[in-house]
């Protein structure tokens, strides 16, 4: 699917958040780091899944190992657009 500009925006700022987190993560201790926490609210219809997937995608492209992604909803109707999606 294509993106619209405001969510390319999103996904790139989301990316680049983590980008910067990743060149200075924070640690609990000396070996033990805090993992990377972004959260997305937007109003129905704005294309939330799609950023995040995007930003995904982003992050993905610049790893050398696949990351673990934890999405988190409130609803189930959203888990399961996004699972058949």
């Amino acid at each position: 699917m294509d993106l619209f500009p405001f969510q390319i925006a999103a996904s790139t700022e989301i990316a680049q958040r983590f980008w910067a987190y990743a060149a200075d993560p924070l640690f609990v201790t000396r070996t033990h780091q805090i993992p990377f926490y972004q959260n997305l609210s937007s109003i129905t219809g704005s294309g939330k899944t799609l950023i995040l997937a995007d930003a995904i995608s982003q992050i993905r492209s610049r790893l050398s190992t696949e990351p673990i992604v934890l999405w988190l909803s409130k609803g189930k109707v959203v888990v399961w657009q996004t699972y058949t999606n």
